[in-house]
């Protein structure tokens, strides 16, 4: 029997953190499906987002085993140039997957790529919506002068690409040119596996009030000053909690300023982070998953909160436009706030019998898509493929 193909993935924080969210979940989850088929070693940063605390017990140089994954934590002085050199000659990999343009990682391994400091291996970039025309406005002077000087001197050439949506092949071809194309795979994110997710759900709702969860990173891009300035229209009782990291405290700052001025009837809490095993059971707690996003790839809480029976009320920049045909929630156009106070008026009228219903709606659709989605094949086959083609020693670059 010849041997698992081995898959080397960078990416900038991990498992046991949390504070990174998306692109955490979408390795995690080709781990938990994949992990017995493919030999995955990772290689992360030894804390997790917006902390220089180390993870407990970690001893430098060691590899532990997490899920069906081995991971490596690299330290400050071991994520420089030289000893990041030293640490992939100790690796046999078949595959490089890194995560993210802009991470400090991937540059760093496209830049001993580029000149020749590492195998000819192929390497797959998964690019996690970080070339969305919203996430490049976000300092977007600082990532202007990076792509221009990147494309100048082919940084990002002959990579093999990983895109999520229909919308981010257009989007990698849109930065580094059409002749990228023929190098993009479009593969859907991975779920997370049907015995992660809670299918027990709220199952009440009086009429006039409603619990609304807010759960995401708090930044601009997830838009939740958008949200708060919808809620301060309704006139109604609502509870809204708000979970995820603060990643941007100027932007948090204003949010703050907003919250301040609701009236008393609208109360708003900060419930921090929460970690991804924790999701769904915070999920079923509430009448609403709110979340007027600037854009997702994918949006694993999305799916999270369906699954877990809440219906949703997400902008009509994500993925799950689809979904709210079934009866699961709104996807609405952010010009149109108006749209967004009405949904929200309208979750707050149901009573249990309409709410179970939609409820209901919400978490088949969620376990249908998880029973149903071919995004496991294929990303099966990709990563086969790829592999197949470096252990033949044949060119991978143009692979269609």
């Amino acid at each position: 029997m010849s041997p698992k193909p081995k898959i080397l993935i960078l990416i900038n924080h991990y498992l046991p953190g949390f504070h990174y969210g998306g692109p955490i979940r979408s390795i995690a989850n080709i781990v938990n499906w994949l992990g017995e088929e493919f030999d995955f070693k990772i290689l992360t940063k030894d804390h997790d987002l917006n902390s220089n605390t180390p993870y407990p017990n970690l001893t430098s140089g060691q590899w532990y085993n997490v899920g069906k994954a081995q991971v490596r934590y690299l330290s400050q002085q071991e994520q420089q140039f030289p000893n990041l050199l030293r640490i992939f000659s100790q690796i046999d990999y078949d595959i490089l997957y890194l995560n993210i343009v802009f991470s400090a990682l991937t540059i760093e391994t496209l830049s001993l790529s580029r000149i020749g400091l590492l195998p000819k291996k192929p390497i797959i970039l998964a690019p996690r919506g970080t070339l969305n025309a919203s996430a490049l406005k976000l300092k977007s002077s600082k990532k202007s002068i990076f792509l221009s000087l990147a494309r100048r001197i082919g940084l990002y050439n002959n990579l093999i690409w990983h895109a999520t949506t229909r919308e981010e092949v257009t989007e990698i071809a849109n930065v580094f040119g059409t002749t990228t194309l023929r190098q993009i795979h479009c593969i859907a994110n991975l779920p997370a596996p049907i015995e992660q997710v809670s299918t027990s759900y709220m199952t009440s709702k009086l009429p006039g009030v409603a619990r609304i969860v807010f759960l995401s990173r708090i930044d601009p891009m997830k838009n939740l000053l958008f949200a708060l300035e919808c809620l301060g229209q309704i006139k109604s009782k609502i509870v809204f909690d708000i979970y995820g990291p603060i990643k941007d405290e100027g932007y948090w700052l204003k949010c703050q300023t907003v919250i301040a001025q609701l009236p008393q009837h609208i109360q708003v809490n900060y419930k921090g982070p929460v970690s991804a095993e924790d999701v769904p059971k915070v999920l079923k707690e509430y009448h609403l998953f709110f979340l007027p996003t600037l854009n997702e790839n994918f949006g694993h809480a999305i799916i999270e909160a369906l699954c877990a029976g809440c219906p949703i009320l997400i902008s009509d920049r994500t993925p799950w436009n689809d979904a709210v045909k079934h009866g699961t929630g709104w996807a609405l156009p952010l010009e149109k706030p108006e749209l967004f106070i009405g949904a929200l008026q309208t979750t707050i009228n149901m009573g249990t019998d309409e709410f179970t219903r939609h409820s209901n709606l919400a978490l088949n659709f969620g376990l249908n898509y998880l029973q149903t989605t071919s995004s496991i094949d294929e990303m099966r086959e990709f990563l086969r493929k790829i592999a197949h083609l470096n252990r033949g020693a044949q060119t991978v670059w143009s692979t269609p």
